[in-house]
């Protein structure tokens, strides 16, 4: 299994997980770190500013770049109508990269209004490629027989009710599964808390007592939900 010298649940082991927010929705990494890096060296939007900037993001005339622009304005500053806007725009933008872009921005602007008006302590903002839900995030896992060996329905079962087993204890859900000759694939969510590397190392563990068929080099990964071609790839490369 591939090693991961700095485990989320070791980054965040003095930190109360409660006070950690994971955006949830699947995100592209580039796009996130665009977004950071126009927040943070934009100029802070004076309240006197925030109409005009509102009126421009939802003028037809104004492009993709500038709207961005006026969304990460507006995520600059503490104005409620601005926050507001953002939703509204949300709500009726067809653009997916631009609604993505505002997305981001509300979800920042909701975090710093709880520092503002309530007592609630410093949450941590998470993000992924692939999101998350509570304080889970999701991965995309591939599980591979031993070399020569073919997963045939018996062994696939077996995998499955592994997983599922091992998924229980350690309160982890199961999204989607994929079972085929050459691998059995899963999207799943696991507590930022648990140790990735112990969680798959008891599940292979377990169902190698049981036939010893699958392989201890598992991909996983929360940046991409890879097609059957690419697993294929993978797999051949």
């Amino acid at each position: 299994m591939t090693e991961d010298r700095n485990e989320l649940n070791e980054l965040f082991e003095n930190i109360d997980i409660n006070n950690i927010d994971i955006f949830e929705p699947e995100v592209d990494k580039d796009l996130q770190i665009e977004f950071i890096e126009h927040l943070l060296h934009r100029r802070r939007t004076e309240d006197d500013d925030i109409q005009t900037h509102i009126e421009l993001l939802f003028d037809e005339k104004t492009g993709s770049d500038k709207k961005k622009d006026l969304i990460v304005g507006l995520v600059s500053s503490d104005n409620v109508q601005a926050y507001r806007a953002l939703e509204k725009f949300e709500l009726q933008e067809n653009d997916e990269l631009l609604k993505m872009w505002v997305r981001l921005g509300i979800h920042k602007m909701r975090n710093k209004f709880d520092l503002l008006f309530t007592d609630k302590p410093k949450k941590y903002l998470l993000t992924s490629a692939l999101g998350g839900k509570g304080t889970k995030l999701r991965y995309f896992c591939i599980f591979t027989p031993e070399h020569g060996i073919k997963f045939d329905a018996l062994k696939c079962d077996i995998a499955e009710k592994e997983i599922i087993h091992f998924f229980k204890k350690y309160e982890c859900d199961i999204e989607q599964i994929t079972k085929d000759m050459r691998f059995v694939s899963f999207v799943c969510l696991i507590p930022i808390n648990v140790s990735v590397r112990k969680l798959f190392g008891e599940i292979i563990s377990s169902i190698n007592q049981l036939g010893n068929f699958i392989s201890d080099k598992c991909l996983i990964n929360n940046v991409k939900r890879l097609s059957k071609e690419e697993i294929d790839q993978f797999l051949d490369s």
